[in-house]
């Protein structure tokens, strides 16, 4: 059970279920961190549009980097909600399986780029190196 209670649309009110509506933007369902959320309706709202609109590197990439921290923090419920986004996105059914067992097997050198840079990242050791790398390809 969720610290925070998961909100639910019907639980919201009337006028408040337009933030509901734009979240889960044509799916069944808003994912629960999503929910949990709804607290607070309009910045939930405000926060989903934010990371919808603005946006300053390709979906494939980010999907990448989501797949990657989920995979290093062992965050399964992550895992289970970007996969098939990777998916959608273009990232390649290796690339995910790479992330998964931690390999770099058939990645291709910008995919290595984005996962190693991520890690790093997570654990504060980005090296000028690193960071170059990604900032000449973004």
């Amino acid at each position: 059970m969720p610290r925070v209670p998961y909100i639910g649309r019907e639980e919201l009110a009337e006028e408040e279920r337009q933030y509901y509506d734009s979240i889960a933007h044509g799916r069944d369902r808003v994912p629960g961190t999503d929910q949990m959320m709804l607290h607070s309706p309009d910045m939930a709202a405000r926060m989903w549009d934010l990371s919808r609109t603005s946006r300053t590197v390709e979906e494939w990439v980010r999907e990448i980097c989501i797949l990657t921290i989920a995979r290093e923090r062992n965050t399964q419920t992550v895992w289970t909600a970007h996969d098939s986004s990777a998916r959608e996105a273009g990232v390649r059914d290796v690339v995910t399986d790479a992330i998964r067992d931690r390999s770099t097997e058939g990645l291709t050198a910008d995919e290595r780029l984005y996962i190693e840079y991520t890690k790093k990242v997570l654990t504060n050791h980005v090296d000028a190196v690193a960071f170059r790398g990604v900032e000449q390809r973004l």
